[in-house]
């Protein structure tokens, strides 16, 4: 899909469910080249990058082309090569916490993803795990999202009329808060399993991270890239991400991993903040991100966290210098 088409996606609310819940693998390769960045010399020693659609965004000019949707410039690519760990990168658009252990569907092709577990072994050093925001808010045609805009059709009229206005109510929140809500259900739990069986699988010497999502709004009452979305409903989305940071922080404290979650500034960095600067994107626009998901300066704010968090820890572990 071109990004004209995504443009146009959004004047109507079924194309703009298409746009917002396509997956990365679905858009055309580009013709114009990114270049690789510098690597730094090759450590003897692996990072194993887990996660769902946050870990492998990044820009529409930089896919790797498998149906994970995988990116050059996703933060576990960035990462490897600002280090020199040798990337195993599991991470699959869509995965939920099911998916560490167990092989799934990926991609619009349903080609089987392993499960996200097998890119740890006993030379990893460095482990990222990201899950859990599509245990709660889904994918695809079963998303949040694809349900909301459903619930907010009737009030698109008065935009495709020419007339761009601020929506109102929370239909959204009103019709599936509970029911998401319910979802929380059990998922620290999993997570904290998730984390502590990542620290049994190699050794002592080996930093395993949580990491959270950065949230898509910034709370404020309007939002230039959110007329799409009514205010309570852009509400109800930023608590979804902050109970989902929350529990990610909890499951990191209860396995005795640390955790990152990139939250600050949101007046900047949220999808309601300045384009080229800000961590998120709801349409993916002007910076040629994928939709719902990180900006490539989210995805290089993240690896600049990692990264700073990985020398660190190798400051501290002798038998890693």
């Amino acid at each position: 899909m071109k990004p004209s088409r995504l443009i146009a996606g959004l004047t109507t609310s079924t194309i703009l469910v298409g746009s917002l819940t396509l997956a990365p693998h679905a858009l055309a390769e580009p013709t114009t080249p990114t270049p690789e960045p510098t690597q730094v010399p090759a450590s003897p020693y692996s990072y194993a990058a887990i996660g769902d659609s946050a870990t492998v965004g990044g820009s529409w000019f930089a896919p790797l082309g498998d149906l994970c949707g995988r990116n050059r410039v996703d933060y576990p690519n960035v990462l490897a090569n600002n280090t020199g760990l040798q990337l195993n990168e599991t991470a699959c658009y869509g995965a939920t916490t099911s998916n560490y252990q167990w092989t799934r569907p990926a991609g619009i092709l349903n080609s089987p993803n392993p499960p996200q577990v097998k890119a740890i072994d006993k030379n990893t050093r460095m482990v990222t795990i990201q899950l859990g925001l599509r245990d709660i808010v889904g994918d695809g045609t079963n998303s949040l999202l694809t349900k909301c805009v459903s619930a907010w059709g009737k009030e698109y009229t008065s935009m495709l009329s020419g007339q761009p206005t601020e929506l109102t109510g929370s239909p959204c929140r009103d019709t599936y808060g509970k029911a998401t809500l319910k979802k929380f259900d059990g998922l620290q739990a999993r997570l904290a399993a998730i984390y502590a069986n990542a620290k049994t699988r190699t050794t002592s010497d080996t930093l395993v991270v949580a990491v959270g999502y950065a949230p898509l709004f910034n709370g404020a009452k309007n939002c230039w890239e959110g007329q799409l979305i009514p205010a309570r409903d852009r509400q109800f989305y930023n608590d979804i991400y902050r109970k989902l940071n929350h529990t990610i922080r909890q499951a990191a404290r209860q396995a005795g991993v640390p955790s990152f979650v990139p939250s600050k500034d949101l007046g900047i960095r949220s999808s309601c903040g300045v384009p080229g600067l800000r961590f998120t994107s709801l349409t993916g626009l002007p910076e040629a991100s994928y939709p719902m998901g990180p900006t490539v300066a989210g995805q290089a704010h993240i690896a600049l966290t990692l990264e700073q968090m990985w020398k660190g820890w190798k400051s501290t572990h002798s038998s890693l210098k």
